[in-house]
Parts: structure tokens; C-alpha cells; sequence
């Protein structure tokens, strides 16, 4: 193998290297899905009188919808009593998700289940 032959190869790897950082990837739906779920908990951390119990994302599975859209249903343990607050949490999730996800179309489902 000759000079040119090295150098012409450490060039290539060097510009697909540089090509590969300057273009950011692109989300997948698994990463979508991981990190709005992420994201549910930490809200709902943040939130007094709610435990997070469980968070799942998913798409659709039919092939007719946009593929910015998600579900996200997010379970809670209510630690005090109070009104109704699935719409309230809802709302604080729905708001992280679209800071998060500006082309994302999420639609947010929040179960909060009554301590005894």
C-alpha cells in the first residue's frame, strides 16, 4: 500500500468523521418515546401531592397519522387530597413535552389514582 493510498484513506475516514458531527441525528420514536417518559417523571417529581407510579409513550400504529404524534399516558398516586388534577397535570407534562418537542404533536392521558 502506498503513501497516496494511506493518505487518500485518512481523508475519507476523516471527512465522513466531520460529515457524521455536523448533521445532528435524527430522533426515533424509541428515543421519542424514552425521553417523554423522562420527562413525565421529572414534572410529576416537581409536582406537591403526586407520586409518579408509571409513564408510557407510544405512536400509533396505524400508518395514517403523522409521525410528530405520540400518546403519553402517565399514571399517579395522589399523597393529599385534593380537587380533580388530571387535567392540571396534564397540562404541566403537555407544556415540558412541547418545550421539548416543538414539532411534536404529543396528546397527554393522566390516571391519578387516591391514596387511603
Amino acid at each position: 500500500m502506498g503513501l497516496a493510498t494511506i493518505a487518500v484513506t485518512v481523508v475519507a475516514l476523516a471527512g465522513l468523521l466531520g460529515l457524521q458531527w455536523a448533521t445532528a441525528p435524527a430522533l426515533t420514536r424509541e428515543t421519542v418515546t424514552t425521553r417523554a417518559q423522562a420527562i413525565a417523571t421529572a414534572v410529576l417529581d416537581e409536582t406537591p401531592g403526586v407520586i409518579p407510579v408509571a409513564a408510557e409513550a407510544r405512536f400509533p400504529l396505524s400508518s395514517h397519522v403523522p409521525d410528530e404524534l405520540f400518546v403519553l399516558q402517565v399514571e399517579v398516586l395522589r399523597t393529599e387530597e385534593s380537587g380533580d388534577m388530571e387535567d392540571e397535570l396534564a397540562a404541566l407534562v403537555l407544556e415540558r413535552l412541547r418545550s421539548e418537542f416543538p414539532n411534536a404533536d404529543p396528546r397527554v392521558a393522566v390516571d391519578v389514582v387516591g391514596a387511603h
